[in-house]
């Protein structure tokens, strides 16, 4: 079964016949196998029903943030090609029917306006009209129609769901995904992570982002009951643990922090859970923490758009220390992963390079962009993550992530991890959390800029920290440039906050500056 917090719950069945429903409608409306349409909807129940109903006409998925702005909608819908959208104008306050006009008039003035319906969940204010050229029609109308579904022979989408990359280095991509891999890959979290119809798992994140959407798929697989929540709140979050006997949860590691630190007044609240998934660097504090404060099994992941979320994690039998490094061993069957150099060359076990992907849960390519598909394969087919890290061993099926292949610093001609230096501060008593990024000397040489965030009531200093590093790791390893923050620069992303690393390293250079 899949819920709202403190709202709608669809079981299984309902979910069934009334995305059938919807399907119907929209062949009605006229979207034919092949078509994309996107999904501009909140973290509850109605996101995945007409995900679901989109699947069995055959039509390509393309999610939307519900954070994003007008010209990333626009940039979204021009590269889905986006006959339809999904909306509710009616979340949070947001004027989403100005944003997609907004949208669909600079399509139109590219000549590239392919959005034909615009369609409310929303019954108040939903009547069918038209915006901007655009035709407006509501959920309910489309669903209550009484068509039949006229599902052709090849209904099976090969392209089920676009998820959008970062884009901190272009314009964003969409990484497209089969429905057959989806559902196998689902059923093999499933199976990695032992979920059973006992298990209450949360959905803290949403389902526009790989990383929210493949836990829920893996919670249904199983049969699990699955809880959504349309805004993050960490109070909230943790009212709901306690609330619903949560089980299961996946949250990214700025989340996580936030996540214990509140509760730490009253580690009952999270008691229900047993294992819970963070994407992050080394995660060592946070996981010993959850396991001995808080008696929860937590463990680092790795995945991407491209490589599907949840894609590897450590097994049962791994111990603190592994499970608080990226990484892990492969979930789904025919995957493998390799170091390779700059040239795609194979290295050794143990040798630091680019891993590089092959298997069914690696994304087909980017849409609508051969160009970006071709630079991101090798001549022999394997997947360039851009991330650096190693191999424990020749079986080709567990590795440890250490670092974006742009964050790894070069330190006094030494390779360092960042994550090496945010454990050392993060194992500080009065550090809630550390980011560690790296900027030029000016000399050709890169330093180390460290900032943290203290916990509450905390005394410490940034020339007490320094002193602590420097007690700690090699001289070299020292940040030159060490800042306590309230908080890190953060952005809004489908797989939760994250860091803005660039914004850190020009706090960084202003203070080097100084």
């Amino acid at each position: 079964m899949i819920s709202a917090e403190g709202g709608s719950a669809l079981r299984a069945d309902e979910l069934d016949l009334r995305s059938a429903r919807i399907a119907a409608g929209l062949q009605a409306l006229g979207l034919r196998p092949g078509d994309a349409v996107a999904i501009l909807l909140p973290n509850r129940p109605d996101w995945l029903l007409v995900h679901f109903a989109a699947a069995r006409l055959g039509l390509l998925t393309i999610p939307i943030n519900t954070w994003s702005k007008a010209t990333e909608v626009d940039h979204y819908l021009s590269l889905g090609a986006c006959r339809a959208v999904f909306v509710d104008s009616q979340f949070r306050g947001i004027d989403f029917t100005a944003i997609l006009g907004a949208a669909h008039q600079a399509m139109k003035e590219r000549g590239k306006a392919s959005l034909e319906w615009l369609i409310e969940l929303a019954d108040a204010e939903s009547a069918p009209g038209e915006i901007t050229g655009v035709r407006r029609e509501n959920l309910a109308a489309i669903e209550a129609s009484g068509a039949a579904l006229e599902a052709p022979d090849n209904a099976l989408n090969e392209r089920m769901i676009a998820f959008s990359t970062s884009g901190t280095t272009s314009a964003p991509k969409l990484a497209v995904h089969r429905e057959p891999v989806l559902l196998s890959h689902a059923q093999a979290v499933a199976s990695r992570a032992a979920i059973t119809a006992n298990d209450v798992v949360l959905g803290a994140l949403p389902p526009c982002g790989a990383y929210g959407y493949t836990l829920l798929l893996a919670a249904m697989s199983a049969g699990a009951r699955a809880i959504m929540v349309e805004e993050y709140d960490t109070a909230k979050i943790v009212e709901t643990i306690a609330r619903h006997g949560v089980t299961m949860m996946a949250l990214t590691e700025p989340l996580m922090r936030k996540l214990l630190d509140h509760a730490s007044d009253n580690p009952a609240d999270l008691a229900s859970l047993r294992l819970v998934f963070s994407a992050g660097g080394s995660l060592e504090s946070v996981v010993a923490r959850a396991e001995t404060e808080f008696g929860f099994r937590l463990t680092n992941v790795y995945g991407s758009s491209e490589v599907l979320a949840l894609a590897s994690f450590w097994g049962d039998n791994a111990g603190i220390e592994q499970r608080s490094a990226a990484g892990g061993v492969l979930v789904s069957p025919g995957m493998q992963v390799r170091v390779a150099s700059e040239n795609d060359e194979e290295l050794a076990p143990g040798t630091h390079g680019e891993l590089q992907f092959k298997g069914p849960v690696v994304t087909r390519g980017y849409l609508a962009n051969p160009e970006a598909t071709a630079a991101a394969r090798t001549t022999d087919g394997w997947y360039r993550s851009q991330d650096l890290g190693c191999l424990p061993d020749d079986s080709g099926q567990q590795f440890l992530y250490i670092s974006r292949l742009g964050d790894a610093m070069r330190l006094k001609g030494f390779l360092v991890n960042p994550g090496e230096i945010e454990s050392m501060l993060q194992s500080h008593p009065d550090v809630s959390a550390a980011q560690v990024v790296a900027i030029p000397d000016g000399q050709g040489e890169e330093l180390a800029a460290a900032f943290v965030i203290l916990r509450e009531g905390a005394g410490v200093d940034d020339v007490a920290l320094r002193a602590f590093c420097k007690e700690n790791m090699a001289s070299y390893k020292v940040p030159s440039v060490l800042q306590v923050l309230q908080q890190f620069p953060m952005t809004r992303s489908a797989n939760g906050d994250k860091v803005v690393k660039h914004k850190l390293r020009d706090l960084a250079r202003e203070a080097l500056n100084q």
